[in-house]
């Protein structure tokens, strides 16, 4: 699931940055919850989708939204992901 969400986060990373922001907080929280890492390439776009991200939000927006994907369930993450509110 990390993998994919690596993947959209940085098809969004341009255009929807928020949206990017969230998904990587989400696939950190992942991660820790199952304690898994990811593949050197994923972690590679992961890097590659946060930097394009915070440029453009600014640390502060980033970071917020980041803490937002973060708390997000799985099954947040996954309507978050298909592009509905998850009311968050």
């Amino acid at each position: 699931m990390a993998e994919c969400l690596a993947g959209l986060a940085d098809v969004m990373a341009e255009e929807r940055p928020d949206r990017a922001a969230r998904l990587l907080g989400a696939i950190a929280g992942l991660i820790e919850k199952i304690g898994a890492s990811l593949s050197p390439s994923d972690e590679t776009s992961v890097e590659r989708s946060r930097a394009i991200a915070r440029d453009r939000m600014g640390s502060e927006s980033f970071q917020a939204a980041w803490m937002l994907g973060r708390a997000m369930t799985p099954n947040e993450t996954v309507v978050h992901a298909l592009g509905e509110d998850t009311g968050r």
